[in-house]
């Protein structure tokens, strides 16, 4: 990054000088106006104290005390500029912060979990599924895994849809009978059972895909766990082990082979092994790391730096209190800017 420059929270300028930086300061001192300004000019939103994403324009403008002009720019090294807000015919802003999607990932529901592995893990193997077009949803996804994503996502929908016209057929049947309509009772009562069969119908084969999608990725996640494992701070990896995925009933979470639930920091951690491994960026360009604000350790700050700088990216920014400890960030390319 060259320039950050903004009216978040008041005036911001700064020239970082360096794709990797880590913005030093007390609580309280700006670092994460200087973070949501780099997230408004990059990505279009920007992101709470909880890591919700916040994407509402009346929402948005109370990050200035002007709401009615807020803005942000990023000027990146190479001339290449990002700024908020966009043109109206601007709709892609084509820069990914690849921590975000992992973090929504992981603090998600099974479903969203096991959908967004099915997505982006490498693996595939043949997968029997009774269903009379499974063949030709196969070839037209290129795999299997890809194709239980699609028998998913379009088992659902069929799902909702059955579930709307049950709903509707039994408040017709319930108004025909409060009126003696019988008639009318009998002919929408043919009509309810068909679509309560097809309802049936649709909830064993959405049972069916999902148990698949389950399996599938629990054959795949030691490899993955692996992967992962190549990204995870070694002090961390001391104190707890390696990456794990836990299934904790029918719930799927990731958490460590000697502790199932993660710190928040381990939680970052994790998120960031994750996304290296599954987070797709052809071009290394669009990747701009933006790590939360979290009680690093000095120590585990090195470390997860350490690992920050090993990716491909255009940019990484760092947040924190504390400066880390066991890690020559200054002499492997970050730069420091005390906030």
């Amino acid at each position: 990054m060259n320039r950050i420059r903004s009216n978040v929270k008041g005036n911001i300028d700064i020239k970082p000088g360096s794709p990797y930086v880590l913005l030093h300061g007390r609580n309280g001192g700006g670092k994460s106006a200087v973070v949501h300004s780099v997230e408004l000019a990059c990505f279009g939103e920007v992101r709470d104290a909880a890591g919700r994403d916040i994407k509402a324009s009346n929402q948005l403008k109370h990050l200035s005390s002007d709401p009615d002009d807020l803005h942000s720019c990023v000027d990146f090294i190479g001339g290449l500029s990002f700024t908020w807000p966009r043109k109206r015919s601007d709709n892609s802003y084509g820069l990914v912060n690849p921590l975000g999607i992992t973090m929504d990932v992981l603090t998600g529901s099974t479903d969203k979990m096991l959908v967004y592995l099915l997505e982006n893990m490498d693996d595939d193997h043949e997968v029997e599924l009774d269903y009379a077009n499974w063949d030709v949803v196969v070839k037209s996804h290129g795999s299997y895994r890809k194709a239980l994503v699609e028998m998913n996502a379009m088992c659902s929908k069929s799902l909702r849809s059955f579930q709307a016209k049950v709903r509707d057929h039994k408040t017709v049947q319930k108004w025909a009978s409060a009126t003696g309509d019988m008639a009318s009772y009998r002919a929408v009562q043919i009509l309810l059972e068909e679509d309560q069969a097809s309802l049936d119908q649709q909830k064993a084969l959405l049972s069916e895909v999902k148990e698949q999608m389950a399996a599938f990725v629990k054959g795949a996640l030691p490899g993955l766990e692996d992967k992962m494992d190549r990204y995870m701070p070694v002090y961390m990896g001391v104190q707890v082990g390696k990456p794990k995925f836990n299934w904790i009933g029918n719930d799927l979470r990731l958490g460590f082979h000697k502790r199932t639930v993660p710190s928040g920091v381990e939680s970052v951690a994790l998120a960031i092994a994750l996304a290296a491994v599954t987070v797709p960026d052809e071009s290394d360009s669009r990747h701009v790391w933006v790590l939360p604000d979290r009680a690093y350790d000095p120590k585990t700050l090195g470390d997860i730096m350490r690992v920050l700088r090993s990716l491909f990216c255009r940019a990484v920014v760092v947040q924190s209190t504390v400066l880390p400890e066991g890690y020559d960030y200054m002499g492997t390319g970050w730069d420091l800017v005390e906030v």
